[in-house]
């Protein structure tokens, strides 16, 4: 069972993704879910439309900062999966996902999807865990689209974490994605977009917390291919609002959102292709 849920709601884009994937999950998952939205204020104000819809929602708003580099926006996931903390399993959760069914069962254990594809070679890997004194990993699971098996290396769109370990599992991430950063030996394509999931299963092997492969329904990637009509996807990530509408059952689960509340639909009220 999962019990809490948390995403980044900055302002801009993400005020209408953030609202869209809440909405989702009031309509999909069990209504005692914990909602928790990580606002980086620094980022700007939330609309006073988000803020209602988000209320109305029943979300949580908790102000974070970014404990990466400014320029790197998408620190404030690590942030926010510290927000997971408590009893039971926490879900971090990319602002542009939408859920398309209720979740299945899923143990109290850390957990990702792999990669669509691998940003690093092996001497590149061997090196990074060199650099951090852990032993290389004797086995990996295959990446979705190129099939590598070279190391670890997960979609951090979705990450399942025990509640009693996210906070140091946060902190933990946030030292070696740091260190990452700065070594001038690991190449930029290792670092940007790429640095938190290049350094999360190096913080796994830090924490000697292994990390369980979940079914690619858990994290159905948007670009490169469809969804399927007889796909059984538990969260779409879609990342452009666009493709929602591009095949029925996205496009249904879209509509199916918005349509939670006139509070939801003020928000995404210029989303005219759902």
């Amino acid at each position: 069972m999962i019990d809490r849920v948390s995403f980044v709601c900055q302002a801009g884009r993400l005020e209408q993704q953030s609202v869209l994937l809440a909405a989702s999950l009031r309509l999909h998952f069990p209504s005692e879910l914990q909602l928790i939205a990580a606002y980086p204020s620094q980022q700007g104000a939330l609309e006073p439309a988000t803020n209602q819809a988000l209320q109305e929602l029943g979300v949580e708003v908790v102000e974070i900062d970014n404990p990466l580099n400014p320029d790197y926006l998408i620190g404030h996931k690590v942030a926010a999966l510290s927000l997971l903390k408590g009893s039971g399993l926490g879900l971090f959760l990319d602002s542009d996902m939408i859920a398309m069914r209720g979740p299945d069962s899923l143990s109290i254990e850390l957990a990702a999807v792999p990669a669509s594809v691998q940003h690093c070679n092996l001497s590149i890997w061997q090196y990074i865990y060199h650099q951090f004194e852990v032993a290389f990993p004797n086995e990996a699971p295959a990446t979705l689209l190129s099939e590598e098996v070279t190391a670890p290396y997960y979609n951090t769109g979705l990450i399942a974490i025990p509640g009693d370990i996210a906070v140091t599992f946060a902190d933990i991430w946030t030292d070696c994605a740091l260190h990452i950063d700065a070594d001038p030996f690991i190449p930029g394509a290792a670092k940007r977009p790429y640095l938190d999931q290049t350094s999360f299963p190096v913080v796994g092997a830090l924490c000697g917390y292994p990390i369980k492969t979940l079914d690619e329904n858990w994290n159905f990637r948007g670009w490169g291919w469809q969804i399927p009509a007889d796909s059984n996807a538990i969260f779409y990530h879609y990342q452009d609002m666009a493709r929602l509408s591009r095949q029925a059952n996205s496009l249904a689960a879209a509509r199916a959102a918005k349509s939670f509340s006139p509070r939801v639909k003020e928000v995404l009220f210029d989303q005219h292709n759902f």
